[in-house]
């Protein structure tokens, strides 16, 4: 969305003092809180450029009081998966050695024994959406993950910027429900889903379909929005943080797509190294051991010499193809982790610094608590 080249709702705002709203949450934010989550931001954002700490420029800080409805909700989803259980195998083989010895081989083997189980995924809670539909996207990332309970304050204890926009309401309490309450509670249940099977070895998790039910009773908060607008080589970028600060992401950012591809294509490159071809040597190698235990058995030394021979001419150049191949997967893979790292390295340089971004924030230089 681009609320910059229009006027969303300016000329009648729906202020707290209307009496139409319970409460909400203000913009309440320092400027060194904006600007350590800024940084954050985009410390946790891959392939930007190499450059992005030098040549972006925060241009200006946008104030926003969204409308909202908040719904509460019970969520309850059914879903099964499965999970594998390493069972261990043990036996014994007989083995044929010249003439008629025999003797015998004791192996084990693991093996992953999959099993289907099922379980239930309960929510239960508050649910922003907005009135506004063009900030369904803030309000879902920034208000839904449980972060704000406890901190809406009364409507008339808000703090209101005097330029703060307030968005005219487009949905009714209906609209907003079926359009972003329900997504935010099926995904809230996915999210349950999948914290519940970290850590397990799963496949074929599904999540069934979900009874969302809400309680009669709607509330409507004001809920503020900072919009960081940068720039970075003549061209804007947004960055949306909630009202306290605690929270926010980028709506777009710059991205090194020359390093990105180079990387996409030393991954490629690495994927696609032969892997070293020794099932001949392995065979060798077995057979020269099967005549080491013939010649043994037999009490024939010059056999058991020859089986020895046999295996270490076959085991040594099945050593040296496994470390030919694994030295050309690791040199790939130091390629890798240096492009990857360089803009890693980039982001704590800056952190270090302690010179603040380019801008409206560039006098924050210095203060510990804006990184």
């Amino acid at each position: 969305m681009d609320t910059g080249n229009a006027d969303p709702g300016r000329a009648v705002p729906p202020t707290p003092a209307a009496g139409s709203f319970s409460g909400g949450l203000g913009l309440t934010a320092t400027g060194s809180r904006i600007h350590q989550r800024l940084v954050q931001v985009l410390v946790d954002t891959p392939n930007l450029p190499l450059d992005i700490f030098q040549q972006i420029n925060v241009l200006r800080e946008e104030h926003y009081f969204v409308p909202a409805y908040v719904f509460f909700c019970t969520g309850t989803a059914s879903y099964t998966y499965e999970y594998s259980v390493d069972v261990k195998r043990t036996w014994t083989e007989d083995r044929a050695g010249s003439g008629n010895t025999t003797w015998q081989t004791t192996k084990t083997e693991t093996d992953a024994q999959w099993h289907t189980t099922s379980a239930n995924a309960n929510v239960s809670r508050a649910v922003y959406a907005p009135m506004n539909g063009q900030f369904g996207g803030q309000i879902s990332r920034l208000f839904n993950d449980g972060a704000i309970d406890g901190k809406l304050v009364p409507a008339s204890q808000l703090s209101t910027p005097a330029d703060a926009v307030y968005p005219s309401a487009d949905l009714s309490e209906q609209q907003a429900y079926a359009k972003y309450a329900v997504s935010s509670v099926n995904e809230l249940l996915r999210n349950q889903i999948n914290e519940a099977v970290v850590g397990r070895r799963t496949r074929s998790l599904q999540m069934g379909g979900a009874s969302i039910q809400k309680d009669s009773a709607v509330d409507t908060v004001l809920l503020g929005l900072y919009r960081i607008v940068l720039e970075y080589k003549g061209r804007e970028y947004h960055v949306w943080l909630g009202g306290d600060g605690q929270s926010g992401y980028a709506e777009n950012l710059p991205r090194d797509v020359v390093r990105e591809k180079l990387i996409a294509d030393k991954k490629q490159e690495q994927e696609a190294l032969p892997k070293a071809k020794t099932g001949l040597l392995t065979l060798g190698m077995i057979v020269g051991i099967v005549i080491v235990f013939s010649g043994l058995m037999n009490g024939t030394t010059v056999l058991s010499i020859v089986g020895v021979a046999v295996a270490v001419a076959c085991l040594v150049p099945r050593i040296m193809k496994k470390k030919e191949y694994r030295e050309r997967y690791n040199a790939a893979q130091r390629e890798i982790d240096a492009l990857t790292n360089e803009l890693g390295g980039v982001k704590d340089q800056f952190k270090a610094s302690r010179r603040a971004l380019r801008g409206i924030y560039n006098g924050l230089s210095g203060d510990s608590s804006a990184f």
